[in-house]
């Protein structure tokens, strides 16, 4: 199973995920997100353009949504 699997798995086990990850500037990002239920008022109609690179997420601190490159994760956990 290749990295972009396992990530997708991951967020479908669990409904909020803590990911660390390298940012394109170099410094470390923790991101407490999800890709479940998602509040409505940021709900759309269109999704996002699915990519083997990035993986698109919702940001439940800062309430909006998020990406980041695929091989750029130091770790996941599950989250709360």
């Amino acid at each position: 199973m290749n990295k972009i699997m396992r990530i997708d798995e991951f967020f479908k086990q669990y409904p909020v995920v803590v990911v660390v990850f390298k940012k394109a500037d170099g410094t470390m990002r923790r991101l407490r997100c999800t890709t479940q239920d998602i509040p409505a008022k940021y709900n759309t109609t269109t999704k996002a353009k699915e990519s083997d690179t990035t993986k698109t997420v919702f940001d439940l601190d800062k309430q909006a949504w998020r990406s980041f490159r695929i091989d750029s994760v130091i770790s996941m956990k599950a989250g709360e």
